[in-house]
């Protein structure tokens, strides 16, 4: 945790990348997300694509010529398509479809600089209440969940409804998640499957021709062929990608308690620096921060 610079005991503080200076009455700026690729999960894919396409190469004295069989492709790689799409309809694939483009590319925010953000809230509707929140509302519309939180604050609302609310809408963003994650664990489950059919396909081509030895080495990699790209697919892409999804799902998870644990505190007229505290201990202690001085 950084310490703030000496200010008068009590003051709260703004710690920014370059000097931290002394907060006046002013809400500091929201936290925006920005949509970012996930250095990761690219990385670590580009890695395990490379990786195995050098063994692949130096294995094969043609090169990647004899990894490559079109039915073999279309077996495994469109079948787990299709066989997955059977286990769900399509209002699921419209409520995964949003964390499915999160996989990749997805707007990372600061868990500390938003407890931060929410403490500035609770400090400043101490002082001034919450109509003193009106001419911010602009720069959390994008955040759905803290959007809500404070009209729900605004207007008033028993603490209990406020919490009920938040959680069902948190629970609605969860099942879309996990309906995403679901679909990737199934497809992982099906890609392997879809192989030992290629794998099948290829032996009884190959047994019906046996009379003709041109015939067997075709016959032969599509058999072979189909079980590598089902491991491949369920191993390397499909399985770590629904391990992602899961991950961004208790990031949103802490993300909706900080925000919940905000709003009650501010509708209880409890002190901000309780909620500091409670922030912090809800944090990992690489992202605690400090607000006031102590």
């Amino acid at each position: 945790m950084v310490q703030p610079t000496a200010f008068e005991h009590g003051d709260p503080v703004v710690e920014t990348d370059e000097f931290t200076l002394l907060r006046d009455d002013k809400l500091s700026h929201f936290p925006e997300a920005k949509p970012e690729i996930d250095p990761a999960t690219v990385l670590g894919l580009l890695a395990s694509l490379i990786l195995i396409f050098t063994g692949m190469w130096l294995a094969s004295s043609n090169g990647m010529a004899n990894f490559f069989n079109l039915p073999s492709i279309l077996i495994v790689v469109i079948g787990t398509i299709t066989v997955t799409c059977i286990s769900f309809n399509k209002t699921d694939f419209g409520d995964a479809a949003p964390y499915m483009r999160r996989v990749l590319v997805d707007k990372q925010i600061s868990v500390a600089k938003f407890a931060y953000f929410l403490t500035d809230i609770a400090s400043l509707t101490r002082k001034k209440g919450l109509l003193a929140m009106d001419g911010h509302a602009r720069e959390w519309a994008s955040h759905k969940s803290l959007a809500k939180a404070m009209q729900l604050m605004q207007d008033h609302t028993d603490p209990l409804i406020v919490a009920r609310q938040l959680d069902e809408d948190a629970h609605v963003s969860v099942q879309s998640g996990r309906i995403a994650a679901n679909m990737l664990r199934r497809a992982a489950e099906i890609a392997p499957g879809m192989g030992l059919l290629g794998t099948l396909i290829g032996l009884v081509q190959m047994l019906s021709q046996l009379s003709n030895p041109a015939a067997i080495g075709p016959s032969m990699a599509v058999a072979l062929l189909t079980t590598f790209y089902g491991a491949f697919m369920s191993t390397v892409v499909l399985a770590p990608l629904a391990a992602k999804i899961e991950r961004k799902l208790e990031q949103d998870a802490i993300l909706h308690t900080l925000i919940k644990t905000t709003a009650l505190s501010v509708l209880r007229h409890e002190n901000p620096r309780y909620l500091e505290a409670a922030l912090n201990g809800l944090l990992p202690e690489r992202d605690r921060f400090r607000f006031f001085y102590n």
